[in-house]
C-alpha cells in the first residue's frame, strides 16, 4: 500500500525556509586552519614525496578500479601526507627514518572537519626509498596496502635508545 501526502500549492512562510548557500572552502581552511603548518625541512619534503610516490598514488589508483557496487567503504576522495618528525631519527641498524601520517577525507565537499587524522601511519627511509606502514605494533612494507603479501619487518622504525650511539 502506497501512501501519499497531499502537496500544498501555497509557499512556505519565509521563517520556515532556511536557505543554505554553498560557500567554497579555501584549501588552507580545508586542511585545518586551527593548526599552523610550520615550514617543512628538506628532509620532510623528501620523505613526503617518497610516501606520495610509493604509497598514496598507487593506493588511490588501486581504489579507483574498485567496483561501484562493492560493499567496501568508499575510498578516500583526498589524501594528504604529514611528516611528523622535524629531523630524521636513527634506527637500531643506523638507518635514518622519519615517521609520517596519511590523513584522508571521504566527503565530497571538503570541510575542515572531514579529515580523518592518521588513517595510515608508518615510517619512511628517504635515502633508500623504503616505506613501512604500521599495523598494531608491527611495521610492514607499504605493498601490503596494495594487496600484496609481505612479512612484518624486523628492526625498522625503532629509534635507538638515547644513551647509545
Amino acid at each position: 500500500m502506497l501512501l501519499a501526502w497531499p502537496v500544498s500549492a501555497e509557499p512556505l512562510p519565509p521563517e520556515a525556509v532556511q536557505e543554505k548557500k554553498a560557500v567554497p572552502v579555501p584549501v588552507a581552511q580545508a586542511q585545518n586552519a586551527a593548526e599552523p603548518t610550520p615550514a617543512a625541512t628538506p628532509e620532510q619534503r623528501a620523505a613526503q614525496s617518497v610516501v606520495q610516490a610509493k604509497l598514496v598514488t598507487p593506493l588511490s589508483e588501486k581504489e579507483t578500479t574498485r567496483s561501484r557496487f562493492s560493499r567496501v567503504l568508499l575510498p578516500a576522495t583526498v589524501m594528504r601526507v604529514r611528516v611528523i618528525d622535524p629531523q630524521p631519527q636513527k634506527d637500531t641498524q643506523g638507518g635514518a627514518y622519519l615517521t609520517f601520517a596519511v590523513d584522508s577525507c571521504r566527503a565530497f565537499n571538503r570541510k575542515a572537519d572531514c579529515w580523518q587524522q592518521a588513517a595510515i601511519t608508518g615510517c619512511v627511509y628517504p635515502t633508500s626509498g623504503q616505506v613501512f606502514v604500521q599495523r598494531g605494533t608491527q611495521y610492514f612494507p607499504a605493498e601490503i596496502m596494495l594487496g600484496k603479501k609481505a612479512e612484518s619487518a624486523v628492526n625498522v622504525c625503532q629509534a635507538t635508545p638515547s644513551g647509545t650511539t
